[in-house]
């Protein structure tokens, strides 16, 4: 009886869940069907701006299919290769002939063509890059890097022997150094080798590469030049994907157009645009001031314009109305370009992702970024309430009453509003609204668990498959015991912990012997979904319940647990906060939350600004270009030796410790 009590259950759940998800169901399909090609990248238009004192590519760009990897953009003076060959060349011994054809397969999945070609061949090439799969370097380039130079090119190298060089005939002999790019090769690994020639191909060692925030979609992705001539490449890499999209020649125009790097929305902004000595003399001009955010065209203002005569300048104001990265064009009446600048227009964007229950989940977006650090809310004409926001996610917890609400954001100097609609009745009422077979599955469940049975979530053990396998049940309120546990032995600052921490704990839990293991995946399962219903919250693989987070991001509590383990590591006290001191060190770690971080309350210690990643540390530091008051006083502080900055890297925190 029983068991035909729970089909039924499960046929009534089956019915929900097909009423629910039908539309999204089909979308998913549909989705599935256009990811089947893979990943698309390319760009739809692209130019070289002013942009303080050098330029900026700007390039409008599309990923679609994009499958977790990381894309990459950089700009060099000279042509990217395009021309990939192949050497066909004695090789050495224990090389083999099918790596050349591993070679080819390796480019392709980059989308890049190659052919084979002998070593005259390549010597007389341009803008190519060559691949010698031969093992060691071949002879025939030995001592001619200038002459590749000069032509473009770059020999790469498959190396199994180093320090030896080999000719056309197979003949090694000892080589004193060059100064040749070159890709480890051990036996059996010619695939991976064949990989790394591929993206050293791609990605040239040599160039400054700036990672992307681009996932899906179109977007505008801009990367400084610093010259008035650049070739620009976006290289996209997973492991299931390899792509690449260039952005062939971009040249500066001949006018120049000086401006803020950066504005606040709404506010205004000065230009000043003058031609070069010469140019247009004696033309009549119209001028206009186009600017665009993204691929939008958001405003298009006549400027001062008339008889060209030597010397031509003219200065103007501008009003961004709309957060992102933005370029301003100066155009004439024939629509020719004779100048641009590119802008980042900071505003703040406010979108409810999710609502659920009580739990409300916004993207936030300062300057078309994802927003970081304390901001403050408040519902209507609430009371404000500080939170704290991590990679543009806020999470709220807030219970209005039903009805419509507005919900308010004030960051870094600007705000923004959401609008969202409360619902009162609840889990009834929202069931009740779908119609008698949801109703009928409420009964049921109130019926048959009125008990209040909670989720339980598998944890399986032992980790390995050797022995036999046992699955135990273990809820919420379990799992967020154990962490309990593992942070109080961690001294009981509510750090984040790992899933084969928080494991170990469960295991303790369920009565199992010391030296037991248990696989850490159903662990990661568990804390996953808890982290989707907001029970958890994840960074870098490592988890924190949501009710311990005291106004820190998650990330910001996986910077503290890499700074508690180093400082517990060399015996230094630890205090959790934004700021934490090193007794003894004349040194104090403060978490980057915006600007008023850096100087804020500094005192007599050595201020260390700890920052998420490089990424966003490099990205400050060159912020702090911007002329204003509050850069300026933050350079004198580093110049006298108050402040500095540092990544969340576990090397870089030791090398700071005493």
């Amino acid at each position: 009886m029983r068991k035909l009590v729970w089909v039924a259950l499960a046929a009534l759940i089956v019915i929900l869940f097909f009423l629910l998800t039908l539309p999204a169901e089909s979308a998913g399909a549909q989705a599935a069907e256009q990811n089947k090609s893979g990943v698309s990248l390319g760009i739809y238009s692209s130019q070289l701006a002013d942009s303080g004192n050098g330029t900026t590519a700007v390039m409008q760009a599309f990923m679609y299919g994009y499958d977790g990897g990381s894309l990459r953009a950089f700009c060099q003076p000279e042509m990217l290769q395009q021309n990939i060959i192949i050497l066909s060349h004695a090789q050495a011994p224990g090389v083999g002939a099918e790596l050349s054809e591993k070679l080819a397969s390796a480019l392709a999945r980059c989308g890049f063509s190659s052919r084979v070609a002998t070593a005259d061949d390549a010597l007389s090439s341009k803008n190519a890059a060559i691949i010698a799969p031969t093992g060691a370097v071949p002879s025939e380039f030995v001592g001619k890097e200038e002459e590749l130079a000069k032509s473009n090119n770059r020999l790469i190298v498959l190396v199994l022997l180093s320090g030896r060089q080999i000719d056309a005939n197979g003949r090694m002999s000892t080589l004193a150094e060059s100064g040749f790019e070159t890709v480890g090769l051990s036996p059996g690994e010619g695939e991976k080798a064949a990989s790394d020639a591929a993206m050293l191909a791609m990605i040239p060692k040599n160039l400054q590469k700036s990672l992307v925030a681009f996932s899906e979609g179109n977007g505008t992705i801009a990367v400084a030049a610093g010259t008035n001539f650049t070739y620009c490449r976006l290289a996209y890499v997973s492991p299931l994907s390899c792509r690449h999209a260039d952005s062939g020649l971009l040249a500066k125009p001949q006018g120049s157009l000086n401006g803020p790097d950066e504005v606040l929305a709404g506010k205004n902004a000065q230009f000043e645009f003058s031609l070069p000595d010469g140019s247009e003399i004696g033309r009549d001009l119209k001028f206009y001031a186009a600017t665009y955010c993204g691929r939008e065209g958001v405003s298009h203002k006549e400027i001062a314009g008339g008889k060209i005569a030597e010397g031509f300048a003219s200065r103007f104001t501008l009003s961004f109305q709309q957060g992102g990265k933005c370029t301003v064009n100066i155009e004439d009446q024939f629509g020719r370009l004779h100048a641009a600048a590119y802008v980042r227009s900071l505003a703040l964007e406010a979108k409810l992702v999710q609502q659920q229950g009580s739990r409300y989940e916004y993207r936030l977006l300062f300057g078309g970024e994802g927003a970081s650090g304390p901001v403050e809310a408040w519902i209507d004409d609430g009371q404000k309430k500080e939170y704290s926001a991590s990679n543009g996610t806020l999470i709220i917890w807030a219970a209005p009453s039903e009805g419509s609400h507005t919900m308010h954001f004030s960051y870094s100097g600007l705000s923004a509003q959401s609008d969202f609609y409360a619902q009162g009745g609840g889990l009834l009422e929202t069931y009740l609204r779908l119609g008698v077979p949801a109703a009928i599955f409420l009964l049921a469940v109130f019926v048959l668990l009125r008990a209040g049975r909670k989720a339980k979530y598998m944890i399986t053990f032992p980790e390995f498959a050797e022995t036999p396998t046992e699955m135990l049940g273990a809820d919420a309120a379990a799992i967020v015991r154990a962490y309990g546990q593992a942070d109080r032995k961690r001294g009981g600052f509510c750090l984040p912990a790992y899933p084969e921490e928080i494991g170990k704990e469960l295991l303790a839990m369920m009565g199992k012997k010391e030296g037991a293991t248990l696989d850490p995946h159903s662990v990661l399962r568990a804390l996953r979904e808890l982290s989707q219903e907001g029970v958890f919250a994840e960074a870098e693989g490592a988890f924190v319940p949501a009710e311990n987070m005291s106004g820190f991001s998650a990330q910001e509590l996986c910077m503290l647990r890499l700074l508690h383990d180093c400082m517990l590591e060399r015996g230094v006290p630890f205090r959790k906060g934004a700021v934490v001191e090193v007794k003894k060190g004349g040194i104090e770690f403060s978490l980057f939350r915006g600007r008023k971080s850096v100087l804020g309350k500094i005192g007599r210690n050595e201020r260390v600004v700890l920052f998420e990643s490089r990424e966003a540390l490099d990205e400050f530091e060159r912020s702090l270009g911007a002329p204003d008051e509050e850069n300026a006083m933050i350079k004198i502080a580093m110049g006298n030796g108050k402040v500095r900055f540092a990544a969340a890297l576990r090397n870089e925190i030791l090398g700071l410790l005493p």
